[in-house]
């Protein structure tokens, strides 16, 4: 779910098929890693997907990073596909020099019925190629497989104890192929993953959006929670959220204090997903 468009999995399932084919079939070289640089979270969670479907190894881009920085990368993973959202992201590419095929998501009837390809995948066939933010020199890439995606998913599952009717802050780690929805209606009505742009959006309209979506798990990290809080009057409370889950640094006393704000607040720490 996005300020725009609501997905079903039903939905999430087929246009993830048609371009998980359009990427199969494409000129670039056979098994090159396909990134994947969208400005919509909707249609990066459908082009990542994709990407897996096909079989192929996901390079995803934040469209932030300034041109020089995407080049170092592009080059660094040997992309030889980029899959984009539109013309903004595709210019972003312009101006880092790609030297890559471009698949565009705009230009293609996602909601045509199309047989997805059927590649031989396994538990360790490398799913993802996540690249640090280079703030500090180059940005480096790190590995995953569609193991080390399926456990990351199922331990969020688990710790933040997740059910069908759950609004989530975040959108869900996926390694695997998805299965349409029994009552999509129904899913979309109720439960679902809710991306939030915050560089977009700004601080302010987090309240209203958390309020509005009547959101149940919330996952920031600790400083975006302190400035919310900050930023609220003393009485302003979100009756729905029963989870925060903070992480990506320490938490103090004062912030978790401060989230009793939430109807049935229970805090859950970053470091019980990853194992630690």
């Amino acid at each position: 779910m996005t300020e725009g468009e609501r997905l079903t999995y039903a939905q999430l399932d087929r246009r993830s098929d048609t371009l998980a084919a359009a990427i199969a079939g494409a000129d670039a070289a056979l098994g090159a890693p396909v990134a994947v640089l969208a400005d919509g979270p909707a249609a990066a969670i459908t082009a990542m997907l994709s990407v897996w479907k096909a079989g192929r190894l996901c390079v995803p881009l934040d469209g932030a990073l300034p041109p020089g920085r995407l080049e170092v990368i592009l080059r660094d993973a040997e992309v030889g596909l980029v899959v984009t959202d539109g013309a903004g992201a595709a210019s972003r590419l312009e101006d880092a020099g790609l030297d890559a095929q471009v698949l565009r998501m705009d230009q293609r009837d996602l909601d045509a019925a199309v047989a997805p390809p059927t590649p031989v995948l396994t538990a360790d066939t490398l799913a993802c190629l996540l690249y640090t933010s280079g703030s500090t020199g180059e940005p480096k890439g790190v590995v995953r497989t569609h193991r080390n995606l399926l456990h990351r998913a199922r331990c969020a599952v688990a710790s933040l104890a997740i059910e069908p009717d759950d609004r989530v802050s975040a959108p869900p780690l996926a390694g695997v192929r998805c299965r349409p929805a029994r009552r999509p209606r129904r899913a979309a009505r109720r439960g679902g993953a809710l991306p939030f742009d915050l560089r977009q959006a700004g601080l302010a309209a987090l309240a209203h959006w958390i309020e509005r979506e009547r959101l149940t798990v919330l996952c920031a990290v600790a400083t975006t929670l302190r400035q919310l809080l900050a930023s609220l009057p003393p009485e302003q409370r979100f009756p729905s959220l029963r989870i925060v889950r903070l992480g990506s640094e320490p938490c103090s006393g004062p912030t978790w204090s401060g989230s009793a704000r939430a109807s049935r607040p229970r805090r859950r720490d970053h470091r019980r997903l990853r194992g630690q």
